[in-house]
């Protein structure tokens, strides 16, 4: 028997008398163990065997209720799961491929250089060489938005083959197309190698996967492998260059959050928490971590007596051998790489301790003693873990990652006075009191400004700034868009002389009889908005920012910037085009295709403007080819701008499938749907927003029918509790398992319908995206749990933080007012720049792009803003000022 089963075969064996308590001091009670969540599964099980008896009626049409949503929930969770195990197999076929043919390309060279050109074969072997290199290319470079196709497999299949060459050509045309622009193609071969679990899948068991057989290959052909000195120089030259480049690059990446697991290892627990007193504690932690795991560590003993073995059979290799049936079976060369993450974690912990530690002394220290006490941390880490022996690539990462953050507390402690300090006192409160957000709210004025200003003195009168190189650039139109977009925030801060000044330029300058091709929506919500915010502001003594010289000079640009968008509606179903030219109307080669969005998102704009103009206009002889929109276009006085929007909505509602759902594209003159991904995200998102909006604010229940229809049909079809994905419009079956940036406005829409619980739980799980990234992503899978491929920007985007804004001010929750710290926190870190602020191009790295939208002065400062507002006391300008 092992040491010490006897003993807890007895201690197991001791049992309490019945009824009466424990008196032993020694002895430890067990944690009460949480109740397990029962599976799906297991529910609908149990709902089937009580459906079986008799029950009440009510009881009954309940359950049927419960169990009809159970199994499409099961659907669901099963069809995620397919398509996640489809995804990693295809992911590690690739892997394997590759593998192959690196160690046949490397066994080729070998040949040729102990041939030096002198055997009649050699010429062969070339060609083979120059083939096989062709299929590291395939595989390299294979595009990611296509299906991988095996090169080992399906080679009788002519379709296959076929798709197969026209990838090739594929490859070779971008490869030619990359090397022109003096750029280089992004490799695909290995992504995520390190992170594969080969042991998940049966495909990839032993003795059922050629691929893996072939790759093995190397390891069993003794007399073409080169003796190496050690254990770790073999497991070195057996890495490809792209798995070694991968190792050092994930060394970069910023750690994850430590998870319950650390602390169940007391050497995590060490490192992350508390400083190591032993001055091996580094090397002990290697130790620990590399013979935790048994089958993926060698001794380079044992390493080169199975070397010496094998050397004695005899067994000799060739250009025929790549089977080698009659060889032994070898076990799979070891991986380091999981290992050596691991210790690499380990140092990168290290490192955040002593930030941590150097973070206290600095909080309040000014900025001349910030070279000491970076100098003091450093020490403390090279005495602590032998920084001259570790990889360079470390050191990178300390560079990075640390010592940014430490300059970074030492700057605001010293810009601030200690009373002004939000970030280093404040980010470990319980709750945001009135004061710091009151601190908050000046913060983000200050962001505006900093913005705005950057704006007016380096990109005025041109539409948008570029914050990177303090320029300027026309984006939409070249009619000052970021000014425009940016009045009624002037307003709201009470900067009466800039407002003043900024409507008197505007009036006086601004003209839209320009030869500009814009489009519709982006238009109508920037600068028609804009216009009209602002002329609301400037005429109303109410506000407080009545300007006495104003005479409508901005209404009257808005109606004629509108009547010059209105060609744009002159389609036979209604729903306008995208684009318009403001001079000659729409061109002839204008695409007829048009998004829900684009031409459902018009009715606040167009519908406030009629109603400031009192515009009546007998329209033309109808034209569309649904009979109901006809029957209300009566010969009779309508209200142009505020029909020609409410036609748009009529004609996709009337094109709505079975299931209440739209889709994303449509065809403005046949009207057929040319793409059916129904959503709440990109393309779709402000058809539903407008639609409540619009009942809100004109009080119209037809726009109140339409949103209650379609809301019920999101919640039913596209809610996965908390996600929402995409589905066809038809048969409502799973398309796209993504979490897109633009769906996070979804919340704020569900306050203002009354519908708070899904609300909560939604914005939850779209916050924990921000938190892991310290912004959103344009595309999250939920499939996969990564960045989606592509859409890695973060482009300042307002609707997480709308959202926020809405859940406070209906729940007054504090945690709400911490969502709008840490949002402040990644905006001044990871986005602010000499003029402005930037995009976020990879929310991963963090790394800029030099623009900043118009919106984020108009929306996305604006509504952090009134969130601190709200939050500041009972003087706020939400509740108590003209606005309300």
């Amino acid at each position: 028997m092992a040491h010490g089963g006897y003993g807890k075969r007895r201690v197991a064996e001791r049992k309490p008398p019945v009824g009466r308590r424990s008196t032993g001091l020694g002895v430890d009670k067990k944690p009460k163990q949480k109740p397990k969540s029962v599976s799906i599964k297991n529910q609908i099980r149990s709902i089937d065997r009580m459906l079986r008896k008799e029950l009440p009626l009510q009881v009954r049409e309940a359950q049927e209720k419960r169990l009809e949503e159970l199994k499409k929930q099961q659907e669901i969770h099963t069809r995620l799961a397919l398509e996640r195990k489809i995804f990693l197999r295809d992911r590690k076929i690739k892997f394997f491929e590759r593998r192959k043919i690196d160690r046949r390309i490397r066994r080729l060279e070998k040949l040729l250089r102990a041939s030096s050109g002198q055997l009649p074969q050699d010429a062969d072997v070339a060609d083979q060489l120059s083939k096989l290199k062709e299929d590291l290319e395939y595989v390299r470079f294979f595009p990611k938005t296509e299906k991988y196709v095996s090169l080992f497999t399906g080679g009788d299949d002519s379709d296959i083959v076929d798709r197969r060459n026209r990838l090739r050509k594929q490859i070779k045309a971008n490869l030619v197309a990359a090397a022109a622009s003096g750029k280089d193609l992004e490799e695909t071969g290995s992504e995520d190698d390190g992170l594969l679990d080969l042991s998940e899948d049966d495909f990839f068991l032993a003795e059922t996967s050629s691929d893996e057989a072939d790759a093995d290959d190397e390891w069993t052909d003794k007399s073409t492998r080169e003796p190496a000195s050690s254990a770790s120089g073999k497991a070195a030259s057996g890495m490809s260059s792209d798995e070694r480049n991968q190792t050092a690059a994930r060394a970069l990446m910023p750690p994850p959050r430590p998870s319950n697991n650390l602390q169940a290892n007391p050497v995590h627990a060490q490192s992350r928490f508390g400083a190591s007193s032993s001055k091996n504690s580094w090397k002990q932690r290697a130790g620990i971590s590399t013979s935790s795991n048994t089958s993926s560590s060698i001794s380079g003993s044992s390493f080169r007596a199975g070397v010496s073995s094998s050397t004695r059979t005899g067994h000799s290799s060739n250009l025929s051998s790549n089977s080698d049936a009659h060889k032994p079976r070898r076990k799979r060369r070891p991986k380091k790489k999981k290992q050596q993450r691991q210790l690499d974690l380990n140092m990168v912990y290290q490192g955040f301790e002593c930030v941590l530690s150097c973070a206290e002394n600095l909080a309040f220290s000014p900025l001349n003693s910030f070279l000491s006490k970076e100098s003091s941390c450093r020490a403390r880490l090279k005495n602590q873990r032998d920084w001259n022996q570790r990889e360079q690539g470390m050191e990178k990462t300390w560079k990075q990652r640390c010592l940014p953050l430490l300059l970074l507390l030492s700057i605001l402690s010293a810009a601030t006075n200690h009373n002004n300090i939000i970030f280093l006192r404040q980010t470990a409160a319980d709750g945001v009191t009135p004061e710091e957000a009151t601190l908050l709210r000046d913060e983000v004025r200050e962001m505006f400004y900093h913005a705005f200003n950057g704006y007016m003195e380096h990109a005025f009168p041109l539409d948008e700034l570029k914050p990177l190189s303090c320029e300027g650039e026309d984006s939409l139109g070249g009619y000052a868009l970021t000014l425009i977009d940016s009045l009624d925030m002037l307003a709201l801060l009470g900067d009466r002389e800039r407002f003043t000044s900024s409507v008197d330029w505007i009036g006086k300058n601004l003209r839209f009889d320009i030869n500009k091709t814009v489009s519709v929506f982006e238009t109508t919500i920037r600068v028609l908005g804009g216009l009209l915010s602002a002329h609301l502001i400037a005429s109303d003594y109410a506000t407080g920012m009545r300007i006495p010289s104003y005479d409508n000079q901005l209404l009257d640009l808005a109606e004629d910037l509108a009547r010059r968008m209105l060609p744009a509606f002159d389609t036979p179903t209604g729903i306008p085009f995208g684009s318009v030219n403001l001079l000659y109307g729409v061109d002839e080669q204008e695409s007829r295709i048009t998004s829900t969005a684009g031409g459902g998102t018009l009715t606040l704009e167009f519908g406030m403007l009629s109603r400031l103009t009192n515009d009546r206009k007998t329209p033309e002889p109808c034209k569309a080819a649904v009979p109901d929109l006809c029957s209300l276009q009566l010969l009779s006085m309508v209200n142009v701008f505020e029909q020609v929007t409410k036609n748009a909505v009529r004609g996709l509602w009337a094109r709505r499938s079975k299931l209440n759902l739209v889709g994303a594209h449509i065809n403005v003159f046949t009207g057929e749907w040319t793409q059916k991904d129904a959503g709440i995200g990109t393309s779709i998102d402000s058809f539903y927003e407008y639609l409540l909006k619009a009942y809100l604010l004109f009080g119209d229940e037809e726009y109140l029918f339409i949103f209650q229809e379609a809301y019920a049909a999101a919640m039913h079809y596209l809610y996965n509790d908390p996600w929402y994905v995409e589905v066809n419009m038809d048969s409502a079956a799973i398309v796209w398992p993504l979490f897109n940036s633009l769906q996070a406005f979804w919340p704020g829409l569900q306050v203002l319908a009354g519908d708070i619980d899904p609300a909560i739980r939604t914005h939850a799980a779209f916050f924990s995206v921000w938190k892991r990234y310290g912004f959103t992503p344009e595309g999250f899978n939920l499939a996969t749990l990564t960045v989606q491929h592509g859409q890695k920007s973060y482009p300042l985007r307002p609707e997480l933080i709308e959202s926020t804004y809405w859940l406070y001010k209906a729940t007054r929750d504090p945690r709400y007012l911490d969502v709008g710290r840490d949002m402040v926190v990644s905006l001044q870190y990871g986005a602010r720049c000499p003029c402005g602020y930037c995009h976020i191009v990879d929310v991963e790295f963090h790394k800029k792009e030099d623009h900043m939208e118009s919106f984020f002065l108009a929306e996305t400062v604006k509504y952090l803003w009134l969130l601190f507002d709200l939050a500041s006391g009972p003087d706020n300008l939400v509740e108590n000022g003209p606005y309300k």
